[in-house]
């Protein structure tokens, strides 16, 4: 393949990863922490520039299966047999590279298969695709097409890049219809963990917050923590339990707390839209969401304490810590600082906390994953919370508006504390949302303009 990365070794296999058009900025950071922590051979690099494509070079198939049964934000994955910049050199390149041996098995094979077709920014005109897969008889497959349930299943996926990286079209059919940038053949080999998403929807789970995390960055952020069967993760400010929940999914024991007794116990008022009752049932609860998957045995305990409470012993417990704090823009972060800080240093006070409380308590290797606001228009990063004794190994940003995005922060514990070091000195997002909100009082009950400003947000 002439056309591919020089780095990539032809000793290794290579397959094409089919990527999810979500969460862009967390691609790099998820795929880096699943190959380290399943050390899997192998590497994911750019293919042709693609937006949605990338290509993975891996030992054999074993390796690749491996990845996928970890990786969220991979669709699915095929064997490249082919590709081109038109849909004639595709199938010219395939046709000479299918001449290798180790293609026979599947082109002498009597079994069933079937084509699926896939576009990615624009829709393929139906005469195109009709020409193409007529074309398709040229490759000689001795199986039979088996439509419904296929023994064996190849793609045909073009890419015509997106608006905003791919520039002007480059070509044109002979109906004036835009061609791809690349086509690329392959045979599927697997899929990765999107299902994942329907299973775990927060709609259909038995207790929910304001603030529950949307599945898929609940297990993106179970990822970038390197969560393993055997493992205890800790979330300081578990909420709902979302997190806990994806962690607990990949075999993790879990240990949440939280200074909320509603919401530990399921108790008080429901947070389900259009609820027939307004207090919470008896189902309506954590543990209930931990049953409801099969995943109550994973559950170790709940506490009910300050997140950075004393409590526990001074000393490395946890392998992981992963958590979402309250930042006071949908629940207050007030409650976690110390009551003689002023409002504008509460959230950095906050972080301060979070950070000497992971390096007293992680083991050394293991992994801080936390959220942090940010104001997109001052983000630095010499400005984000540090400790001597973490090293950052990913820094992904998802936007939320114009002015404000979060950051999921992952650090890893490389020595042991010799005392509270950590710097967590940054601008409170809240005055610059909300420029007409009143200043908070000292209990931090929310000024009406500002309650009514973040609920509308």
């Amino acid at each position: 393949y002439s056309h591919l990365p020089s780095y990539l070794s032809q000793e290794m296999r290579q397959f094409v990863l089919v990527l999810s058009n979500n969460q862009v900025d967390f691609r790099d950071a998820e795929f880096a922490a699943v190959m380290k922590m399943l050390n899997i051979p192998g590497s994911i690099g750019p293919l042709d520039g693609s937006d949605i494509l990338r290509l993975g070079q891996f030992p054999s198939e074993d390796e690749l299966c491996l990845f996928l049964s970890r990786a969220v934000l991979v669709r699915y994955a095929f064997e490249l047999w082919g590709s081109g910049p038109t849909w004639a050199a595709c199938l010219a390149d395939t046709t000479e590279q299918i001449k290798a041996p180790q293609y026979r098995p599947f082109l002498d094979s009597p079994e069933t298969f079937k084509f699926k077709f896939e576009s990615f920014g624009k829709k393929c005109p139906q005469k195109r695709r009709v020409a193409i897969f007529k074309d398709l008889d040229e490759l000689p497959f001795k199986g039979r097409v088996e439509l419904d349930n296929p023994q064996h299943l190849y793609y045909i996926f073009e890419d015509y890049g997106v608006p905003e990286t791919r520039g002007p079209p480059a070509a044109f059919d002979e109906e004036g219809h835009e061609l791809p940038q690349a086509f690329y053949l392959g045979r599927h080999v697997g899929v990765g963990q999107r299902d994942l998403l329907m299973t775990y929807a927060l709609p259909k789970r038995a207790l929910i917050s304001n603030t529950s995390m949307d599945p898929e960055l609940a297990f993106l952020m179970a990822n970038l923590a390197q969560i393993r069967p055997g493992m205890l993760a800790y979330d300081p400010f578990v909420g709902s339990g979302s997190i806990l929940i994806s962690a607990a999914h990949f075999g993790a024991w879990v240990l949440g707390a939280d200074i909320d007794l509603n919401v530990l116990w399921g108790t008080g008022k429901t947070t389900r839209a259009n609820a027939m009752k307004k207090q919470r049932g008896p189902d309506e609860n954590m543990r209930a969401s931990f049953t409801q998957y099969g995943l109550q045995g994973r559950l170790v305990d709940l506490v009910a304490c300050h997140a950075t409470s004393p409590c526990w012993r001074a000393r490395p417990l946890f392998d992981a810590i992963v958590t979402d704090p309250p930042y006071g823009i949908r629940e207050t972060a007030s409650v976690h600082a110390d009551d003689t800080d002023t409002d504008a240093g509460k959230l950095g006070r906050l972080y301060q906390r979070l950070l000497n409380f992971a390096a007293r308590h992680l083991v050394l290797g293991g992994r801080l994953v936390s959220w942090i606001p940010i104001l997109r228009a001052e983000y630095a990063v010499e400005n984000l919370p540090r400790h001597p004794s973490f090293v950052m190994v990913a820094n992904c940003e998802q936007p939320l508006s114009t002015k404000l995005s979060r950051r999921l922060l992952v650090l890893e514990k490389i020595a042991e504390p010799l005392a509270d070091e950590a710097e967590a000195q940054f601008r409170d997002v809240r005055p610059a949302l909300f420029p007409l909100a009143a200043p908070l009082e000292a209990d931090d009950t929310p000024a009406p303009a500002l309650a009514a400003a973040a609920a509308a947000a």
